[in-house]
């Protein structure tokens, strides 16, 4: 329409991710391999990550009994996933990506399956108290995660870990590290030479603590290629009862601890570290959350949405790029991830008020920017968690090389922000978006004013 064509915008994709969707665009035409069938298919996925596990497409449902519980959850999710995922204009390119991505979410859950079959004393490991950190997406979610996971008491899943928790060589983990890093790294390139500016807006590195969804995506279907369209049906996904994938989550946690302790030659009666945890996706998900790991303990960031909201658009907005063959409308970007967002915060909201004071800490971003280490401080003594010299001495070393980097990068930009974004670019009302939100700013933001 006419209202929309001043926020239509071409995907921003890097001359070399032309050039590899021109490659690819015959095949894609032609329908040559199976990455290029329609439409994508979850049996078709499943036989093909199957297929790369050396397993039989049903064998996770034969191993449910010793497995993952409720193995099968996932099917009719994914499904209207992948039903919305088909009405979407896609390049060859984008295509190649998606399908490729999610045959690797279910690569993972075979091998997943595979090994908790062959070690089911993994699943004995109990999961103490973990932290949780969640928030809307660009509120230092990251930041403080990676600030929380430098606790030597405590442990963060790797990027490679959550994205393929199965070891490939199990009789050599550090070689086994070295060759499952190498592969995420490979990915992430990838990712970076399509659509660079995506460091801008959450870097990622294969050896870096990073978000939970990583590994959830093997059941709950909220990953790069299809979450985009699954904000526009918020009130179908808030609807969903999520508890068998924060069960096997906490499985998948459980294995990971056990591959650790297997290597190390940990001894049977010396705990495991204490899970440091990361997602916003577990805002509208914390009541599920809590059936799964009833002593976790729940850190919620806070920024002001006039700010957090245009810059999580600009995250949603390159998970468009990666994929779509047409111009994206940021206007209907912006009401979507506007609509969806204040559902989930709404839910985690609702949810908490059964919490008390010393299982939920909150948290302002601009706390822990201009503080990072007296915030830390301040969450541990609020959670009753002991902060030790070794950890502030990680604490403030990290923060001195953070502050470096981000001054260095913000000086190769001429002294601006590597990431920008605005209300407006996204067609975004800011009075009306504080008049809609202001219960959040009320309960949440300016509370201590």
């Amino acid at each position: 329409s006419d209202e929309d064509k001043p926020f239509m915008a071409a995907p921003r994709v890097t001359w070399k991710g032309k050039v590899i969707n021109a490659l690819l665009t015959p095949l894609d035409l032609l329908r040559v391999g199976w990455q290029f069938q329609r439409p994508i298919a979850l049996k078709r996925l499943e036989e093909r990550a199957a297929a790369f596990a050396n397993m039989n497409p049903g064998s996770s449902k034969d191993n449910a009994g010793r497995s993952l519980e409720d193995s099968t959850w996932y099917v009719e999710k994914y499904n209207l996933a992948l039903d919305l995922l088909n009405g979407e204009r896609l390049t060859a390119l984008g295509r190649h990506l998606a399908t490729n991505g999610l045959s690797n979410r279910f690569l993972a859950r075979n091998r997943v399956l595979r090994e908790i079959d062959e070690a089911p004393e993994c699943l004995a490991r109990p999961v103490k108290s973990p932290v949780f950190v969640l928030g809307l997406p660009r509120t230092g979610t990251t930041f403080l995660h990676r600030l929380l996971s430098l606790d030597p008491a405590t442990r963060s899943p790797l990027t490679y870990e959550l994205f393929d928790p199965g070891l490939v060589d199990p009789d050599n983990y550090e070689r086994d590290r070295a060759v499952r890093a190498a592969a995420m790294d490979a990915q992430i390139n990838t990712l970076r030479s399509i659509v660079p500016h995506i460091d801008d807006i959450h870097e990622i590195r294969a050896e870096e603590s990073e978000e939970c969804i990583l590994a959830m995506g093997m059941d709950l279907p909220m990953i790069p290629s299809t979450f985009n369209p699954l904000m526009r049906i918020p009130d179908s996904i808030l609807e969903w009862d999520v508890a068998p994938v924060y069960r096997n989550y906490k499985q998948v946690l459980q294995l990971l601890a056990h591959q650790r302790r297997r290597h190390f030659n940990v001894k049977e009666d010396k705990e495991d570290p204490r899970w440091v945890l990361k997602s916003p996706a577990h805002l509208g998900f914390i009541r599920h959350l809590r059936k799964a790991f009833p002593d976790a303990k729940i850190i919620w960031t806070h920024r002001d949405p006039a700010q957090s909201i245009p810059s999580l658009c600009s995250l949603f907005r390159t998970f468009g790029e990666t994929f779509s063959a047409t111009d994206l409308n940021l206007r209907k970007l912006g009401q979507t991830c506007t609509n969806f967002w204040e559902m989930m915060l709404r839910q985690a909201s609702d949810d908490l008020e059964h919490l008390g004071p010393g299982d939920v800490s909150h948290v302002a971003y601009t706390d822990t920017v201009k503080d990072p280490v007296g915030t830390v401080k301040k969450l541990y003594k609020a959670l009753n968690l002991e902060y030790t010299a070794e950890f502030d001495g990680k604490l403030n070393k990290y923060v001195e090389e953070s502050n470096r980097k981000r001054k260095a990068a913000k000086n190769a930009q001429g002294g601006h922000a590597a990431h920008t974004y605005s209300m407006e670019e996204y067609g975004i009302d800011e009075s009306a978006m504080r008049e809609r939100l202001s219960w959040y700013y009320e309960k949440f933001i300016n509370k201590d004013k």
